[in-house]
């Protein structure tokens, strides 16, 4: 993972690092730190395939970018990638060529403190498997996130959401606070993704072969099972619902990590209701059944 010092500044609600002595996006400095002596390379900076960016610059005290337009043959790579996908939007960060050899590789740039892969990007990257495009993931982080992750909820609203909706009247949120982990998703997912088997069993050894979300109308144990999170790992309803944070171009709005892996945590669920309900936070109604169900 890269590590940059934060500088004390932002552009369009971004925060900037400072990278060799100069005070740019991360993705920037990603590409400076990925393009070979041979190669050319531009951040798509999600405004369309026909340009990049390539540096951002202070012009009569305004912060601008430096854009080039992309190679006739890099533009029609990327379109091919979209179209082979059947998508619209989805491409990597950053897209480096070899002119010569007319060939690209694609960069995605994730701070996993909170940024995750959207759904339109984990078909790109099955898609640039199956064509045999090279691609990366490359993680980075401020160097003060990677000294102590969050104990606690970032907002004080947030704190009282959860309260309003996990809580009975008079009852001590404390004792909930082990549906809550503040890592890095990525981390946490990993560290599920290695025992969900085990996870899966307990869950049924403890509540049988029953689908505990059963969604009417979606629910079906002919689906299969899988775990579920009751706190997703990370969602963005809150930055929606209290902060009203609207996306940034071609993104969805900013995710904060915010369920654990505890027992408390998890539920056995049909694959339809897991597919279903995604990164939804339940009704206070289902919410308590289902904790009632953990805790006995």
């Amino acid at each position: 993972m890269l590590r940059f010092n934060r500088a004390n500044k932002t552009w369009w609600r971004k925060p900037l690092a400072i990278f060799r002595g100069r005070t740019i996006p991360a993705e920037l400095a990603v590409l400076s730190t990925e393009l070979k002596p041979d190669e050319s390379g531009a951040w798509l900076n999600s405004r369309g395939l026909a340009s990049g960016v390539v540096d951002l610059m202070n012009v009569g005290g305004e912060t601008k970018t430096a854009r080039i337009p992309l190679p006739d043959c890099v533009t029609e790579s990327l379109r091919k990638i979209l179209a082979a996908a059947q998508l619209r939007k989805g491409i990597p960060d950053l897209v480096i060529w070899d002119a010569p050899a007319k060939s690209i590789r694609l960069v995605e740039v994730k701070c996993p403190h909170w940024d995750r892969p959207t759904s339109e990007q984990e078909i790109i990257f099955e898609t640039l498997r199956r064509l045999q495009i090279p691609f990366k993931v490359v993680e980075w982080e401020f160097i003060e996130d990677a000294h102590s992750a969050p104990s606690t909820f970032e907002f004080k609203e947030d704190r009282d959401f959860f309260k309003r909706l996990i809580c009975q009247d008079g009852e001590s949120f404390d004792r909930y606070l082990q549906l809550f982990d503040f890592r890095s998703p990525i981390v946490k997912r990993k560290e599920f993704n290695a025992r969900r088997r085990g996870l899966l069993a307990m869950l049924q050894l403890k509540h049988g072969r029953g689908c505990m979300l059963a969604y009417p109308g979606t629910c079906d144990d002919a689906s299969g099972f899988s775990v579920d999170h009751i706190i997703p790992l990370s969602s963005n309803v809150l930055n929606k619902r209290l902060r009203a944070l609207a996306p940034k171009p071609g993104k969805k709005v900013e995710a904060q990590s915010l369920g654990s892996n505890h027992p408390l945590n998890l539920v056995l669920a049909c694959n339809n209701c897991n597919g279903h309900k995604k990164h939804r936070l339940l009704d206070w109604g289902k919410l308590r059944e289902l904790l009632k169900l953990n805790a006995d």
